[in-house]
């Protein structure tokens, strides 16, 4: 479904999944230098205007750069990126505004040869299309066993034109000159290797940019606007779930999960443990002249609402289940605010789910949140000795304003094997504690 979704891979080409470790911005909106460790959880809290989402707006706007052939500020993805002047920092023109992600990524070429790779991609913006630029680093391992394994690295660069591979331990070595003159920001290759597993695998990975599509087909965002607004629409509607359009995308999911019996499964288990309920799509059959619609229906024991007739708070767990629903094992997804309309109870159940797909399904989640009914179960989990959830695998970073309100950076939490955080979960307990305290006076 995935490949249905976002266009697919050629059947040359199998991803194994996608993390990121790092995320790098310089000048994108309030941000003029910030850098991020991500975990296979990673939470990002702090006051309200610290920037927070603008991380997750970044990550998006690198992928909507890895799928256009334009200018990624035109909006390819979740978002519209509006201008320049309105993502650089203090809208000051001069500065030069980058993105970068670090990570790695598994793949499996013609269904056999396995590689490994370390990826580096950094998105630099200008006041005009031809002015945006796209640089990636690949280092890719291929090679049954880690002693005899063949080593490659890409470098491309958009803004030259040219993608260079340099080979180590591959017959000749030296270096390739893959491409010249590439279109758009993905860029399409084809390189000359000696015969062999490592040719085979480069070249399916990297064949009319095959890679990086791999890499934007596994980031997945749940944006903050998710709320379904339309009880019913054409059966064949299908627009995509990441459409940057949000109405569209959330109504859009109706088409997509009628026709799936797993993913409307699944995503009933989820909603039946935040909510109680279940969901089922329904047809209504045409009338004179129309054409068939469908609605999504939430039932409980006794009673039954189509989508837009239920609480928000199920109303929009429906776009974030489907998303989850959808991405694939190994993928990435960021999430603004999961807790948006829900009760502290279903916050905390909502974790559990979470940390099940970081578990059983190898996600990375990354989100923002101000609620701490999410954070302490997440906590709960890492030092629960039948959880796999570790505290090195959990990245919080509290973020925070300085006495103008202006965004003055973040600081990652030291959280040991306990769950406890050194310190104490900033802008929690202590605005709780004097809120108590001006209670009992």
């Amino acid at each position: 479904m995935a490949e249905q979704l976002n266009g697919g891979l050629s059947k040359d080409l199998e991803g194994q999944g996608t993390v990121i470790n790092h995320v790098a911005l310089r000048n994108f909106k309030g941000h003029a230098n910030l850098d991020l460790d991500m975990g296979r959880i990673t939470v990002l809290i702090g006051p309200t205007g610290s920037g927070k989402s603008t991380v997750l707006q970044a990550v998006n706007l690198l992928r909507s750069a890895l799928g256009s052939k334009g200018h990624p500020l035109q909006g390819n993805g979740s978002y519209d990126h509006s201008q320049f002047t309105d993502i650089v920092t203090c809208g000051d023109e001069r500065r030069e505004v980058s993105i970068a992600v670090d990570g790695q990524k598994k793949v499996k070429a013609g269904g056999k040869h396995a590689a490994s790779t370390k990826f580096s991609c950094r998105l630099t913006l200008g006041r005009s299309p031809s002015q945006a630029k796209l640089d990636a680093t690949v280092d890719i391992r291929c090679g049954p066993h880690p002693d005899d394994a063949i080593t490659m690295r890409l470098d491309h660069s958009h803004s030259a034109g040219r993608t260079v591979v340099s080979g180590a331990g591959t017959p000749g070595g030296g270096q390739v000159v893959a491409c010249e003159g590439g279109t758009g920001l993905v860029p399409r290759m084809q390189a000359r290797l000696a015969e062999g597993p490592a040719a085979e695998v480069f070249s399916a990975m990297f064949h009319e940019g095959e890679y990086f599509r791999s890499l934007l087909e596994d980031l997945w965002h749940v944006p903050f606007s998710r709320v379904v607004t339309r009880d019913s629409l054409p059966l064949e509607y299908s627009t995509g779930i990441m459409s940057q359009n949000r109405a569209q995308a959330a109504a859009s999911l109706l088409s997509h999960i009628s026709g799936d019996s797993y993913v409307q499964k699944k995503m009933s288990g989820m909603i039946k443990e935040v909510g109680l309920r279940r969901i089922a799509t329904r047809t209504i059959p045409a009338r004179k002249g129309e054409k068939d619609m469908i609605t999504l229906d939430f039932i409980g024991k006794e009673t039954s609402n189509t989508i837009v007739h239920e609480g928000s708070g199920l109303n929009q767990l429906a776009s974030m289940f489907a998303i989850l629903s959808y991405s694939p094992r190994e993928s990435v997804v960021t999430v603004e605010e999961p807790e948006i309309h829900l009760d502290p109870a279903a916050q905390a159940r909502l974790t559990g789910i979470m940390v099940r797909q970081v578990v059983e399904e190898g996600k990375q989640i990354v989100f923002t949140t101000h609620s701490d009914y999410l954070l302490y179960p997440l906590l709960a989990y890492i030092k629960k000795k039948d959880c796999p959830l570790t505290c090195s695998d959990v990245a919080m970073h509290y973020f925070d304003t300085d006495e103008s309100g202006a965004v003055s950076g973040a600081e990652k939490l030291d959280i040991n094997e306990h769950g406890q955080i050194h310190g104490g979960l900033k802008g929690f307990w202590d605005a709780g504690m004097k809120a108590m305290n001006e209670v009992l006076g």
